[in-house]
């Protein structure tokens, strides 16, 4: 589930104006066409890696993806 990290650097790195319901479900649904994924990532298993990575220090807490 490490993988979903990329996920969780768009999200953090976008324009708060912009992220929303819509623009989640896009973002997930390009990262899987691209990564080539049966289903989505679910948003349990993203908050599960960003949690991880806010632990091991790799990203600072963003209340967009929280």
């Amino acid at each position: 589930m490490q993988e979903y990290s990329d996920i969780i650097h768009m999200i953090a790195n976008e324009d708060p104006m912009i992220v929303d319901r819509s623009f989640l479900l896009k973002t997930k649904r390009t990262y899987a066409k691209e990564h080539n994924l049966a289903d989505i990532p679910s948003n349990t298993d993203l908050l599960r890696v960003y949690h991880g990575m806010l632990k091991d220090k790799e990203i600072e807490p963003s209340l967009l993806v929280e």
